[in-house]
């Protein structure tokens, strides 16, 4: 199916899109969970000071509404650092920021609240590769370090993958530092037309600043979803409006269906 869809199994509520048959890109949504307070309630981090007993049981509700027995994640430091993911490689505490595998049997994940999920994949259906983009790992290039990792490692061209982006907080709602200006201008040109000043604030578009430097590296873009997690409370965690707050998850997955 070419659509992203809101699905439920399991009670659990998640949005999905398969560009192809068995192959999943999920997203989350914050309902219904264990977790309390701020990070109410699919909360799916144990890095933002959630009960991590509360954490365990919601990771054991999306594997079962997902048919899934394991999900891979790093520990996110807003970085551009990329691994590369199979079973005999994997370590529990991987820092950085993307991963990318061809292991059928590998589900691969990163954690959002108002950062941009990046979901790759190739047009074989072979290889997939997930990858976290806040404004810092956007001017650091993550989108170029995945794509390059996964095209080094696989001998294929930029132009043999597909991209998807998930739901992040939407440019109206992201304000950002002045001084952000040139250093975005300094280290990526073009990048300039997806910055808005108004009544004196700076405020910048994230999801469409990855898409166009992925289009230009020579990416094909597939329907991504264009939700605004700080407008959709009920749905999706957000660090901007909450303080507090839970994750999302973003997963990417072969099937067997």
């Amino acid at each position: 199916m070419n659509n992203w869809r809101l699905e439920e199994k399991e009670r659990i509520k998640f949005y999905r899109i398969n560009p192809s048959p068995g192959l999943n890109l999920v997203f989350t949504t914050r309902n219904p969970g264990v977790s309390k307070g701020g990070y109410r309630s699919l909360n799916l981090s144990y890095d933002v000071g959630d009960d991590p007993e509360n954490v365990n049981k919601n990771y054991v509700r999306v594997k079962k509404a997902l048919g899934i027995d394991k999900i891979f994640t790093l520990k996110q430091i807003h970085s551009n650092k990329i691994f590369y993911l199979n079973s005999n490689n994997f370590k529990e505490e991987l820092e950085g920021d993307g991963l990318f595998t061809d292991e059928k049997r590998l589900a691969i994940g990163v954690k959002v609240a108002d950062c941009l999920p990046i979901y790759i994949f190739d047009k074989k259906y072979k290889v997939i590769g997930i990858a976290h983009a806040g404004w810092r790992s956007t001017l650091a290039q993550i989108g170029m370090n995945l794509v390059n990792a996964i095209t080094q490692k696989f001998g294929l061209s930029p132009s043999d993958l597909n991209f998807a982006l998930g739901p992040c907080i939407d440019q109206p709602c992201y304000e950002v530092g002045f001084e952000l200006l040139s250093r975005f201008f300094n280290n990526l040109p073009g990048s300039e037309s997806f910055f808005v000043q108004h009544n004196r604030r700076l405020y910048l578009d994230l999801k469409s600043l990855n898409g166009f430097l992925l289009g230009k590296l020579g990416l094909t873009e597939i329907a991504s979803l264009d939700y605004c997690t700080k407008c959709n409370p009920d749905f999706f965690y957000s660090v901007r409006r909450d303080g507090i707050s839970g994750r999302n998850l973003a997963v990417i997955y072969f099937s067997n269906k």
